[in-house]
């Protein structure tokens, strides 16, 4: 606990390690707490203004590999003296409550939650707007803690008729402690999504020898010819001649094509598969798209 404290006292990174079962879980958490509240005291005592204490203040992240040990460790804290106002992310299938969605798994509820949103069709987003901490206060009120895990915010939502996935992204401006997984940190897809500003922010990566295979997973897709296939078929579909998409949708479908020729092109061994550098990749994709082309395709998947 002490290093714990003499690196976030000196602004550095630290690379801690300790055998399994000495509770460094808690230890890592309590002692980031320990600094934060004395750093609040000193604040205090120099300015007095508790809103203008709470933006001096740095948020701190509390990163595991999984939501069941994010629950694990919230577990912990609860039993301890300390109550932070927290908030935890998580992802729209584990908190959306939208029964139209229910049936809907990945990219496709995603896809659809953000439809719903921006045509102003659920009901349970609008409640969100300015409103978020008076519904933690009823959240710590009936757990009479500031501690707060998943299911507590999805159990709230439910009963006052609140999406719970995006509760937790407004919590974020009031939090004191975020609890998510490695992902949301490394992969600049969901930071952007869920608008997650590091900046300045005290990070614990907790059981960081995962972190590794998290970064490599965030970086990381799967994309077979059946997909590209697929669509090739689509585009065509999906084009309407004279419309300012369609250059775009153009470019697109000759890049894919050309991408699916450069995979079946590849010669492959009797079993198994083979493992090209991702120079590669970039080498076809630079062939295959001219500056024209590019920022066409870029501006069209930024607006799907």
């Amino acid at each position: 606990m002490e290093k714990v404290i003499q690196s976030l006292q000196m602004g550095q990174n630290a690379l801690l390690e300790s055998p399994t079962g000495t509770g460094k879980t808690l230890c890592l958490l309590c002692a980031t707490l320990a600094w934060w509240y004395n750093e609040a005291d000193k604040l205090k005592e120099e300015f007095g203004d508790k809103v203008l204490v709470k933006s001096q203040l740095p948020v701190i992240i509390y990163a595991s590999r999984t939501h069941s040990q994010l629950a694990q460790v919230i577990k912990e804290l609860k039993k301890t003296e300390y109550r932070p106002q927290t908030t935890i992310l998580g992802s729209r299938h584990q908190m959306c409550i939208n029964s139209k969605l229910k049936n809907l798994n990945g990219n496709m509820k995603n896809t659809m939650c953000r439809s719903l949103v921006g045509r102003n069709e659920c009901s349970f987003y609008d409640p969100v707007k300015g409103h978020a901490l008076s519904i933690l206060g009823e959240i710590e009120l009936e757990k009479r803690s500031g501690v707060i895990d998943i299911e507590d915010i999805v159990s709230e939502g439910n009963d006052v008729g609140v999406c719970p996935y995006y509760l937790a992204k407004e919590l974020q401006n009031s939090a004191s402690v975020i609890f998510m997984p490695y992902n949301y940190i490394v992969d600049m897809s969901i930071r952007q999504t869920l608008t997650l500003n590091l900046n300045g922010a005290v990070i614990i990566f907790d059981e960081a020898h995962n972190l590794e295979s998290a970064c490599s997973e965030a970086s990381s897709f799967e994309l077979t010819t059946k997909v590209l296939s697929e669509c090739l078929k689509e585009i065509p579909q999906a084009s309407k001649p004279g419309e300012e998409d369609s250059v775009g949708l153009g470019a697109l479908h000759d890049v894919l094509q050309q991408f699916r020729e450069w995979i079946m092109d590849q010669k492959l061994p009797a079993e198994g598969g083979i493992t090209l550098p991702a120079t590669d990749i970039y080498e076809i994709l630079e062939r295959s798209f001219g500056d024209t082309d590019k920022n066409l395709v870029i501006e069209l998947l930024e607006n799907l």
